[in-house]
């Protein structure tokens, strides 16, 4: 889409002359659409934009990309009474790009709201990066909180005609563009009636957050509408005349008949339908052939172009940065060292237009092979192992681990700062090492191990002169081992080594982010039963049955509570979780270790609960105990396969201190106060546990909704990114629900459709099929086994 031509900042006299009077392909009514390269001709302009669509987004996150339903049409909106407002002697690109400067600086959106921009001789550029059903941002409404930029085209006039008239020549090219796209993404521009889903944010007091939401909106309406037929109270885009536009696009449409599609040089040639390029291989003798620019026909997605295997590198036709292609994502190589390091080679490099892309879903940059040390404009230096950035604290650590200043790479920031932060690194195995206090410490797999006594200190061999010396901070930074008291306890701690690797195959641990707060606040806690207290690692302090702890949060400490009992059930004195239709309840209960931890991703002290995965099902509130048995279980098994992935997976919110939080974002999870309340569902749960979904040998996202309509949906549509890689074939959606399905219109509203529908679910349980038929309905290709 975006090819960037040799060319100089073009005046309005030039404009005039010569643009204006080619705005057609030759014998076509079709527009042309000139690069956004025309108004973004420097690199100060291209390093404004920092919004790229085809990042990674967690599924109830809007989408980059929608199927176009509506487009829309907007003026400046200047001020009538500026005399330059409705000036067509201004420089149509100076004020591209003011608006470009406004929306990406001022906004803070990151790029260009709008998707096209007609000038005042008729001349279409090119807006906002992406191609072809990339989220605008043009149209929201606040009051209901309708995300219309998902799934809409905004065009936007120069000047302001609130009560001035639209220039013909304004009106034709408006006509061929909105002919255009309603033809290549197979809408009827005079459809008046037309039926669609609106993205929805919740409301978070009288604020949307534009961060999360569904499909849960819906708007009836013109396919071709102005702002103020979404807003009434917004006048955009005055008095420019819809109904002729719909009319007379509906007419242009006519002549599109019977055209197939090429670019310059290209021995291919294409239909466009649904937003998509799909290559035409049959006789083409009765069909017109059109030549259309690079970048306007690369604006679609293109669904035969080939897929990159693994390890091909691919680069945008219009930016520079180069990618690695890992798992259907695509990594940024953030720096031509970086590059060579990998030994990758440039002619092994492919071009790809902005739109096929964004099919690969960005992930982490390409980090520096482990074992780098590397460092920013910061003196700190870092280690890189498993691509996280591990800082080294001290100078003594340095020398400890062998490192050399020689070795030490200097890097950009933007490099610096790809690496997720690791744990920070510690001194080698079999350093002898002790903090201000007496005790002497072997370190070993980063845990100290107390070394009892002198006499074994010194039948083990071990010099004083090899003790070294390091602050409380350092020493707490490792976690506390078995203590040595006898030569035959050092030989033993092999057996760790043994243990730890059994234990991989052993049940999960799941953490689960109950709440957060502001750094300062009052945490309290007590348990039915005795518990220890932890502080950074360290055992603090016993507390009986009842025995309330209190502590003021801070971003420096971690406190955590672990039962002494598995009967032990810790109470959240400063949590409230009341269901609506009981107030005499509070879900504020829960089983396992409780922690409170300041996160520096969020910047608030999280509290977590940190228990056993099956523990954490017990605790999940997304059914009712009476439902039938087969049903239960096959929604215990998505939701087990769900916490499991993002385990594996590190998280659902990317280096957070946490898996998964306990919301219906995620999955409500009300801990011990529903296991008490559901004890059918406890029972149900045990009898199949550790058993998975997985899909092409991966742990499955077992994804699920209250009721979808009729029809499943396809997670790409809704979601876009990540979830349109073949890892996710089992969420395409179009599972009809059983007939006899009833669906409630509130359930539909608040339900993103994918997956499991849980109103047909029930429905086949209730039809005596098992669970394995169930699953294998609703997710088709998976396979259904026991981990553990």
């Amino acid at each position: 889409m975006l090819i960037f031509l040799n060319l100089a900042i073009p005046t309005q006299a030039f404009l005039a002359d010569n643009w204006s009077k080619d705005l057609v392909y030759q014998n076509t009514e079709i527009p042309k659409i000139l690069t956004r390269s025309i108004w973004e001709n420097d690199e100060s302009l291209k390093k404004l934009m920092t919004w790229y669509p085809g990042e990674e987004k967690q599924e109830n996150a809007p989408p980059d990309y929608f199927n176009i339903e509506r487009i829309i049409i907007h003026d400046m909106g200047c001020d009538v009474n500026d005399l330059g407002c409705n000036d067509k002697e201004r420089d149509p690109i100076e004020l591209i790009q003011g608006i470009y400067r406004y929306h990406t600086i001022t906004k803070g959106w990151g790029d260009i709201g709008y998707h096209y921009i007609i000038d005042y001789w008729g001349n279409i550029y090119e807006g906002r990066y992406g191609g072809n059903g990339v989220r605008g941002a043009h149209t929201y409404y606040d009051k209901k909180c309708d995300n219309f930029n998902v799934g809409t085209v905004g065009i936007i006039l120069m000047g302001n005609y609130e009560n001035s008239q639209l220039p013909e020549i304004m009106y034709k090219s408006l006509v061929r563009l909105v002919a255009w796209l309603s033809h290549t993404n197979s809408l009827d521009p005079t459809d008046l009636a037309h039926y669609s889903e609106v993205w929805n944010a919740p409301k978070n007091g009288k604020v949307c957050d534009t961060s999360q939401g569904g499909l849960f909106s819906i708007f009836t309406g013109p396919v071709i509408l102005g702002h103020k037929e979404i807003e009434v109270s917004n006048p955009d885009p005055g008095k420019v005349d819809l109904s002729r536009i719909r009319q007379e696009a509906k007419q242009t449409i006519s002549n599109y008949k019977n055209y197939l599609f090429t670019n310059a040089g290209n021995s291919k040639f294409y239909t466009i339908k649904d937003g998509q390029l799909q290559e035409f291989t049959a006789d083409r003798s009765s069909y017109n052939i059109v030549t259309l620019n690079k970048n306007q026909l690369d604006s679609f997605l293109n669904i035969t172009v080939t897929k990159l295997i693994d390890d091909s590198l691919v680069k945008s036709f219009s930016r520079d940065r180069v990618y690695l292609i890992e798992n259907n994502k695509r990594r940024p190589i953030l720096s031509q060292r970086l590059f060579n390091l990998k030994k990758f080679k440039w002619n092994k490099v492919v071009s790809l237009s902005d739109r096929d892309l964004a099919v690969y879903p960005l992930s982490l940059a390409v980090a520096y092979p482990d074992g780098s040390l590397i460092k920013g404009t910061a003196p700190d230096v870092y280690l890189i192992e498993k691509e996280k950035r591990r800082l080294i604290t001290s100078q003594l650590i340095f020398n400890n681990r062998g490192f050399k200043w020689n070795n030490v790479l200097k890097i950009t920031d933007e490099e610096l700062l790809s690496h997720p932060i690791g744990e920070a690194v510690l001194l080698k195995d079999g350093t002898l090492a002790k903090g201000p206090s007496p005790e002497i410490y072997y370190i070993r797999s980063e845990k100290k191990h107390w070394i009892k006594s002198v006499d074994v200190f010194l039948n083990l061999g071990f010099k004083w002169q090899n003790v070294v010396k390091i602050s409380n901070n350092e020493i707490n930074q490792y976690a506390l081992g078995a203590a040595i008291g006898s030569v035959d306890d050092f030989n033993n701690l092999d057996k760790e080594e043994i243990i730890k690797k059994e234990e991989a195959n052993k049940e999960p641990i799941i953490r689960v982010g109950i709440y957060s707060n502001e750094v300062g606040k009052i945490f309290k806690i007590k348990a039915n039963g005795p518990y220890e207290i932890y502080k950074n690692g360290e055992f603090l302090t016993l507390k009986n049955k009842d025995e309330v702890f209190e502590l003021k949060t801070d971003s420096q400490n971690i406190f955590k509570f672990v039962p002494k009992t598995d009967n032990t059930i810790f109470e959240l004195l400063s949590y409230q979780d009341i269901p609506q239709w009981n107030s005499d309840l509070n879900d504020n209960l829960f089983r396992g270790n409780i922690e409170v931890k300041y996160s520096n991703i969020s910047k608030k002290t999280w509290v977590i609960n940190e228990l056993n995965l099956e523990n954490y099902l017990r605790g999940i509130a997304e059914a009712l105990d009476e439902h039938p048995d087969e049903y239960l279980k096959a929604l215990i098994i998505a939701a087990r396969s769900y916490a499991i992935f993002h385990i594996e997976n590190g998280g659902k919110y990317q280096n957070e201190i946490f898996h998964i939080r306990n919301w219906s974002n995620d999955q409500l999870y009300k801990g011990y106060g529903f296991e008490k309340r559901a004890p059918n569902i406890v029972k149900v749960a045990g009898g199949i546990s550790g058993v998975v979904i997985t899909y092409n040998n991966k742990t499955m996202r077992g994804l699920y909704s209250s009721d979808s309509g009729g029809i499943t949906k396809d997670a790409c549509k809704v979601w876009g990114g990540v979830f349109c890689g073949s890892d996710y074939g089992y969420l395409r959606g179009g599972i009809k629900d059983p007939a006899g399905t009833e669906h409630t219109q509130s359930a539909i509203l608040a339900s993103h459709g994918v997956g499991i529908s849980a109103t047909g679910a029930r429905i086949l349980a209730n039809q005596g099929k098992t669970y394995q038929e169930i699953l294998k309905y609703y997710y088709p290709g998976i396979e259904i086994k026991k981990i553990y």
